[in-house]
């Protein structure tokens, strides 16, 4: 929804370190400068989900098309293939977060993150629910 609305406007968005980089950032209003200040938080979280999605999409085809899989199988196993996990932490009961570890198997995940919370946090470690 935020990111559409730039991109309506012919901007191309992506994620860097430290922010949003935005072209051809020349052509930004100040009220589009402003909208991008206010709304941060929310273009962050889209532009890291539709990445996330683009690399699942990514691997589910080439899990089909050069391991053989079918479509199905192929999608069922991106997320893993991926390092895309789902966890809840026991003091967020009503929050799923979402872990990128790139290459990194489920139990090397749940790993990372038990290190990085405790492992009295650490709910549970799934796979990340993504069907195209």
């Amino acid at each position: 929804m935020f990111v559409e609305h730039l991109t309506a406007a012919g901007f191309e968005l992506r994620v860097q370190e430290y922010g949003i980089a935005v072209s051809p950032a020349s052509e930004l209003t100040a009220a589009q400068r402003d909208f991008i200040r206010k709304h941060k938080p929310q273009l962050m979280d889209e532009l890291k989900l539709r990445d996330l999605h683009e690399a699942l999409e990514e691997k589910a085809a080439v899990l089909e098309y050069e391991a053989g899989m079918p479509r199905d199988e192929a999608e069922a196993r991106a997320p893993e293939a991926v390092g895309a996990y789902n966890y809840p932490l026991v003091d967020c009961p009503d929050k799923v977060f979402t872990l990128l570890a790139r290459g990194e198997a489920l139990a090397a995940a749940k790993r990372l993150l038990e290190n990085q919370y405790g492992a009295d946090r650490v709910v549970d470690v799934r796979p990340y629910p993504w069907r195209p």
